[in-house]
């Protein structure tokens, strides 16, 4: 039996050469990329054996669990932030017009749309603005900056 893990192709070769030499069955270690997602399984491909991963599913009560711990620590985080997120809307609210919060949709896995909420950190009406400051525009792309040089 030879276990592949930790050793170059060029090592394993000969030893294998060797045991076809001398008639000798061989078994080779095929779980050298051992994870706790897929799950190996020999196959052929193209008449030569391969080990093929698959991905297994998750258990329900993983799911379930990763769920709880998930919403749990977000509420617990949320609930810790809350006071740095009163005092950055409360600068924010005192130092320029306009709502506190920026709405804005975005596109998110697979293409599906959400609305998305942030601070604002720009005038109000930026995003109506944007064709006539694009002479302005810092970056390339779809990034668009401009920094204020009043000061």
């Amino acid at each position: 039996m030879i276990d592949l893990s930790g050793l170059a192709r060029e090592a394993v070769l000969p030893v294998l050469a060797a045991c076809e030499r001398e008639g000798v069955e061989t078994m080779v270690r095929a779980g050298i990329f051992h994870t706790p997602v897929f799950r190996p399984e020999l196959d052929n491909l193209a008449g030569e054996p391969v080990v093929y991963y698959r991905a297994q599913a998750a258990a329900a009560g993983h799911l379930i669990a990763k769920r709880l711990i998930d919403y749990s620590g977000a509420a617990i985080l949320l609930c810790l932030s809350l006071p740095v997120f009163a005092i950055v809307g409360a600068v924010i609210k005192l130092t320029s017009p306009g709502p506190v919060l920026f709405r804005q949709r975005r596109c998110g896995l697979n293409g599906r749309p959400f609305d998305m909420l942030k601070f604002r950190s720009m005038v109000c009406n930026a995003e109506s603005r944007k064709t006539e400051l694009a002479a302005r525009n810092e970056m390339k792309g779809p990034v668009f900056k401009i920094h204020d040089d009043r000061g």
